[in-house]
């Protein structure tokens, strides 16, 4: 393959590529609105209605729907009920009781026959 190949082969992705000096950009300030194709008239921003206040409906606090006011202080760290979560993971275990010791006897076990000498 010749320089000029391996050049057009690796410069042909390019071609497809988009050039930024065909778009334009223009601030926000100066957008101006589309008109409607049909009737060639420009569309009037919808007026947003204000949201009625209403006491009685339930509040969204921290994204949960609460059907009371939210305390009026809360501690910043509540220890008593950290202290609670981890007595209620008391019996919790990741290896069962007596696994640790079994698999220290098995690797004593598998060491002790590679080694030399060893009573086989």
């Amino acid at each position: 393959m010749s320089l000029g190949a391996a050049v057009r082969a690796s410069v042909r992705p390019w071609k497809g590529a988009v050039k930024t000096s065909k778009f334009v950009a223009e601030p926000p300030v100066q957008f101006k609105p589309l008109a409607n194709g049909t009737t060639l008239v420009v569309a009037k921003p919808a007026a947003v209605a204000a949201h009625a206040h209403d006491d009685h409906a339930p509040k969204i606090f921290a994204g949960i729907i609460m059907h009371h006011p939210p305390p009026k202080s809360v501690p910043l760290v509540d220890v008593g009920e950290i202290k609670l979560a981890f007595k209620t993971w008391e019996s919790f275990y990741i290896f069962p009781p007596g696994l640790i010791p079994m698999v220290g006897e098995m690797m004593k076990a598998a060491v002790t026959s590679k080694l030399p000498g060893g009573g086989h």
